[in-house]
């Protein structure tokens, strides 16, 4: 059983990489574009509004994270909370900064669009490469933890 750490935006600290162009937008529902056509249709059925930030550099995306309101899987979110993830950088692209500066740029979008909104990310705690990302991009661990039941619904993990 995997248990997800809830992490939380806690600063504004702007880390920006060099060199690249970052972007945040609606996923459209028959995209194939990110994690492909069916991960697409799943992510904007289930949740009111799905948003993706992604980085790029020289054209080529070298980085995208999947954002979404509160639905049936996160039941703990409040309704200005927004959930960060899943998010995916190639082996060949990590260690450069660019989920830093996805994140810097999606909480000034998020914010813009909701000032009470409130960003979180739930991340599996034996995944540290991921949870030092989100640290280096301002994020902190919440203390609190979830695992998934069969209908892959959060809940709190005591």
């Amino acid at each position: 059983m995997s248990v997800y750490m809830l992490y939380h935006k806690k600063n504004d600290a702007l880390k920006t990489a060099e060199g690249i162009t970052v972007s945040f937008d609606r996923v459209p529902f028959l995209s194939k574009k990110y994690n492909g056509l069916i991960s697409n249709i799943y992510w904007n059925l289930i949740s009111k509004k799905v948003y993706v930030c992604e980085v790029s550099k020289d054209g080529e995306t070298v980085h995208y994270s999947y954002v979404m309101t509160k639905n049936y899987k996160f039941p703990f979110m409040d309704d200005n909370t927004f959930m960060v993830g899943p998010s995916y950088t190639p082996k060949d692209e990590r260690g450069k900064g660019y989920l830093a500066a996805a994140l810097d740029y999606l909480s000034s979008e998020v914010l813009s669009m909701d000032p009470k909104a409130e960003l979180v990310a739930l991340i599996r705690e034996e995944n540290v490469s991921s949870r030092k990302g989100f640290e280096k991009g301002g994020y902190e661990f919440s203390g609190e933890k979830y695992v998934k039941n069969r209908l892959k619904v959060y809940h709190r993990y005591d």
